[in-house]
């Protein structure tokens, strides 16, 4: 049976294509942090066809990155790929799912429409120079390839290896930025036990990541010059030593960004800054580096503004409401439910989607008690409610009648 929530993401470059379903959680209805990484982690980690290190296997073999993203009217999640690897990126997605949900002469017409696009975009420098051109106009003459801001000369250059540069360049534009990302990264981390988050980044929308070091870095998979998107990006990237990075990657997701910067940072970039770009927050995961990367999009020419007022307001965003201790714990993996947020009835939503997706055992009445001072009453109303309102479909699985089953499970076990 074909999936008629399969989509395929208009952000397609000459280095990698986007393909996802699209689930009717959008932001418009105010979608629930983390639902969608809990989707991700049930498509690498529950699969019949694959286990957890074969998947992986399969990822760094075909340059796989992991996304999700919202728009006004979906949460898209996805793979994006190397265009030459995008047709067994559709067939490993589609084997990957709980029951075929498209088939092979869907996969077909996807290939051909997003390769298609991409030999257009290819055989057209002049629109390629004008996306360039747009991104560097505001350098004048181009930082990193050092040639006249949007020359073909420049475009031509322009290669994956050297966008680590893109940070660079805006930190030599920015001094005061630079100061104080080293004040950040080096000493005010390391103050509340953050040790493992290495900086605060900038660079072309689009990358998998621009600043690392890491063998894991999917971009070097290929070398074809990158026609850049009509927004900047700006972010965190959190490492650990820990090889088992990706066993609490989530949690710490949650437990940081959905906890701290996306409800509590953007809104104060809006209302303080009166910005106008709509901030989008995405993680990017690699199955086998320990990199996990916060994203927001921006228009180039407000890049600089948008990284030093991430600077100013990332202290407060990072560090609450998680405590050191709690932090350590979600570092070590010690706790897979580091959901440690404000808003702790979306976090027990989060807990909810988890345990049903996943089918973990947990000690339910720890989860409970550690996440909420309300009575069991009140915790089950919320929860209804926040269920009820966000009409969630389990469109990856294909059995919300079954999911169900399990809420109500669920719900008879906690209260």
């Amino acid at each position: 049976m074909e999936n008629e929530n399969l989509v395929v993401i208009s952000r397609s470059n000459l280095r990698t294509v986007s393909f996802g379903i699209a689930l009717p959680i959008g932001s418009a209805i105010e979608p629930i942090p983390g639902v969608t990484d809990v989707l991700i982690t049930h498509m690498l980690r529950n699969t019949m066809k694959y286990n957890e290190n074969e998947f992986a296997d399969i990822i760094d073999k075909y340059g796989i990155g992991i996304f999700s993203d919202v728009d006004r009217t979906s949460t898209i999640l996805g793979f994006r790929v190397p265009p030459q690897h995008l047709k067994k990126s559709l067939e490993i997605f589609n084997e990957i799912l709980t029951e075929p949900n498209f088939s092979e002469d869907t996969i077909q017409k996807i290939v051909q429409q997003q390769i298609g696009g991409l030999q257009q975009i290819k055989s057209t420098p002049e629109a390629m120079v004008s996306n360039y051109t747009k991104w560097t106009s505001s350098f004048g003459t181009d930082p990193i390839t050092k040639h006249p801001a949007g020359s073909i000369e420049g475009l031509q250059k322009l290669n994956t290896s050297d966008l680590e540069n893109w940070h660079k360049a805006i930190l030599r534009y920015n001094p005061y930025f630079a100061s104080v990302g080293k004040d950040i990264s080096e000493i005010k981390f390391k103050e509340h036990g953050l040790e493992n988050i290495l900086s605060i980044f900038g660079g072309n929308a689009g990358d998998y990541n621009p600043i690392s070091n890491s063998s894991n870095d999917l971009s070097s998979n290929y070398d074809e010059p990158e026609v850049p998107s009509s927004n900047a990006y700006i972010g965190i990237n959190i490492r650990g030593s820990d090889p088992s990075l990706n066993n609490y990657g989530e949690d710490l997701y949650r437990a940081i960004i959905s906890g701290g910067m996306s409800a509590r940072m953007f809104t104060k970039i809006r209302e303080e800054k009166n910005l106008s770009y709509a901030p989008r927050m995405s993680v990017e995961r690699f199955t086998k580096g320990s990199l996990l990367t916060a994203l927001m999009d921006v228009s180039p020419d407000r890049a600089v503004e948008a990284l030093e007022t991430t600077v100013n307001l990332l202290h407060e965003a990072i560090i609450y409401p998680v405590d050191k201790d709690e932090m350590n714990r979600a570092l070590k993996g010690a706790q897979r439910i580091a959901v440690f947020v404000s808003d702790s009835s979306v976090s027990y939503t989060n807990f909810i989607l988890d345990r049903l997706i996943t089918n973990r055992e947990y000690d339910l009445n720890a989860i409970k008690n550690q996440l909420t001072k309300t009575s069991e009453q009140d915790w089950q109303d919320q929860v209804q409610e926040l269920w009820t309102k966000r009409n969630i479909s389990f469109a990856v699985s294909g059995q919300a009648g079954d999911v169900m089953n399990k809420w109500e499970e669920i719900m008879e076990k906690m209260f």
